[in-house]
C-alpha cells in the first residue's frame, strides 16, 4: 500500500491548499487485465500530468479517494414519524 505522499512528492506542482486535504487518503493496490490497464494508464496520464506511462507490469496503483455517501448508494431515504 502506498501513501499518497509519495505519490504527491514525485508529481509536481500539487496545489498547497488541496494537498493536505489528499494526504489523509490511502492508494491501494489494484490489479487488472491489460485491456483495463491500458484503459486506466490513458485516463491518469492527463490526471498525473503524463507522469504515468503504460509499461509491460501488470499491475497498476489506483489511488481510491474516499467518496462521499450520496455516490455509493448509502443515504437513506426520508422517513416521516409516525
Amino acid at each position: 500500500m502506498l501513501r499518497l505522499p509519495t505519490v504527491f512528492r514525485q508529481m509536481r506542482p500539487v496545489s498547497r491548499v488541496l494537498a493536505p486535504h489528499l494526504t489523509r487518503a490511502y492508494a491501494k493496490d489494484v490489479k487488472f487485465g491489460a485491456d483495463a490497464q491500458a484503459l486506466m494508464l490513458q485516463g491518469w496520464s492527463a490526471v498525473a500530468g503524463s507522469q504515468l506511462t503504460a509499461s509491460s507490469a501488470s499491475r497498476v496503483h489506483a489511488i481510491l479517494l474516499p467518496q462521499p455517501p450520496e455516490e455509493l448508494g448509502l443515504q437513506a431515504p426520508a422517513t416521516s414519524p409516525g
